[in-house]
């Protein structure tokens, strides 16, 4: 009796432990499935906040490559102001200039001294010079069609043969720079 009482024991013993164990394990098996869980929801949370920012990354680069454009445009027509803002004021620099020109050349044709007269000439040819190196043209043309763009009609005269509407004689030098009329040529039209 006593080897079968002391079995017993032992065998309660044993089931007593294999109750804990399998608990333990149990427990162990509930732990397993729960961090699995976790560690499939942090793998989503990771997942979808790489997804995030790859998506700010590309926003960003949006950003960036929009910021760019507007900043080469800026620069654009921060350098066409500064270019207009430089022909404006060349424009009205050369005028004043062109001003004293007509005055010097309407001088010239009542000067009586011959050699007076050659000095101030080459003096105006240096000063024409000057101006054409700055990019003035001389509008100078007769023969050709009257363009209230480019010349101002003092009178209208006799063509003697010319077609109507014909510039036939210049009164005072037009002026043009870059394309543009600083100053309209004063002519006499043909009627």
């Amino acid at each position: 009796m006593e080897v079968a009482l002391k079995r017993g024991r032992t065998e309660k013993f044993h089931f007593q432990q294999d109750k804990k164990h399998k608990k333990k394990i149990d427990d162990l098996g509930k732990l397993c499935n729960q961090l699995f869980r976790e560690t499939e929801e942090k793998r989503e949370e990771i997942k979808r906040l790489k997804e995030a920012i790859a998506k700010n990354r590309e926003t960003l680069e949006k950003y960036k490559q929009d910021n760019l454009k507007e900043l080469e445009a800026a620069k654009l027509r921060a350098q066409k102001d500064a270019d207009m803002t430089l022909y404006r004021e060349k424009k009205k620099f050369l005028t004043r200039f062109i001003d004293v020109f007509g005055h010097l050349e309407h001088g010239i044709e009542n000067i009586k001294d011959e050699n007076s007269r050659k000095g101030l000439e080459m003096l105006l040819g240096e000063f024409l010079s000057a101006l054409k190196a700055e990019g003035v043209e001389i509008i100078e043309e007769t023969g050709v069609p009257f363009d209230p763009g480019i010349h101002n009609a003092i009178a209208s005269v006799d063509g003697k043969g010319e077609k109507s509407n014909t510039v036939v004689k210049i009164i005072e030098r037009g002026f043009r720079m870059n394309g543009a009329i600083i100053k309209p040529a004063a002519v006499y039209v043909s009627k």
